[in-house]
């Protein structure tokens, strides 16, 4: 399959965007972050100016929504901002990834570095060893702009648990997205698990969670995914209630026969009424308490006299009169 231009009578321009943005920025960054990149590209190309507050106008989008995507170019060092002003006037630089790739690897080849580079990729070995160890992972060689990426975090984060935060997105996931690993990384570290230990017991006690979701809905009989209105909800009979799980099961399963519309909200009062007001704590307790009002509930009924209870004979009739006219 090849690709080809059709030829064209009159020219308006072309807005270009290097091969390395494509391939390894362009899937970082959401709709309102491409918007304003692109157009500052082709404003820059055309040795054009435009404001930020054109620039959000041109795209319909508010001036803290055109700030805060600078904001991420700059953070990705796509950009540098220059010429700062109180009203946030400035001047925004685009940065060649082919420049600062090709000055990085020519600083590390010869042993010197140079301020004009994106982030020096590190040279030492053990820096090294990883990128190796995680080629042999994802089965391909990290990218120039992936080790640039990597360098930025890799002092920071334990060797540890970058290894298996590649390990679980490529192999046990299938998911052989660099930045998807890289995310789920981050959110293990900015979470405390610094250790492959505590990465796997979190895992664990996810699926176990997920697990209990999932009985819970079946004994229900709902089909749908699950919402995370009811996460939310069944998290707090686990986590704050401390309700052992068999019990809560059999709770549900007992309060749904209750109603023919069963959802959460009806569930979580009753279990709130029943576990913390009520002090029920067991499948005994709970056949007890209920099973008792049931009862009640019974004789109640059955000792209730109906219109016929109270019937009183002032026909004046005897009983034999009265049998007689009936034919009795």
């Amino acid at each position: 399959m090849s690709f080809n231009f059709e030829p064209t009578d009159v020219d308006f321009g072309i807005t270009s965007l290097e091969n390395i943005f494509v391939s390894e920025y362009l899937p970082l960054a959401n709709e309102i972050q491409l918007k304003v990149y692109i157009t500052g590209i082709k404003m820059a190309q055309s040795r054009s100016y435009m404001s930020n507050e054109d620039l959000a106008k041109e795209l319909n989008l508010s001036i803290e929504q055109v700030h805060s995507a600078w904001d991420f170019w700059e953070e990705k060092s796509l950009i540098k901002k220059i010429d700062y002003k109180k009203n946030d006037l400035y001047s925004v630089i685009f940065v060649s990834l082919r420049n600062s790739i090709a000055t990085s690897i020519y600083s590390k080849n010869n042993k010197v570095l140079s301020t004009s580079t994106i982030t020096p990729s590190p040279s030492d070995n053990s820096y090294d060893e990883l990128y190796e160890a995680i080629d042999a992972i994802t089965l391909h060689s990290l990218t120039p702009p992936q080790k640039i990426e990597l360098s930025k975090w890799i002092k920071k984060i334990p060797h540890e648990i970058i290894l298996y935060g590649f390990e679980y997105c490529y192999i046990n996931l299938s998911k052989k997205n660099f930045y998807f690993a890289k995310k789920v990384i981050h959110d293990w570290y900015n979470r405390g698990l610094l250790s492959r230990d505590d990465v796997i017991n979190d895992i664990e006690k996810f699926s176990e969670i997920n697990k209990l979701y999932k009985n819970i809905y079946k004994n229900l009989g709902i089909s749908s995914p699950i919402t995370e209105g009811s996460k939310q909800i069944i998290n707090k009979w686990i986590n704050e209630y401390k309700i052992d799980e068999d019990f809560l099961l059999f709770m549900i399963t007992e309060f749904s026969k209750s109603t023919t519309n069963v959802n959460f909200n009806y569930l979580d009062s009753r279990i709130e009424d029943s576990f913390l007001k009520r002090k029920i704590k067991s499948v005994n307790e709970f056949n007890k308490v209920f099973n008792k009002k049931e009862n009640k509930d019974n004789k109640s009924f059955s000792n209730k006299k109906n219109k016929f209870h109270n019937f009183n004979n002032q026909s004046g009739y005897s009983i034999e009169e009265i049998n007689e006219l009936l034919g009795v």
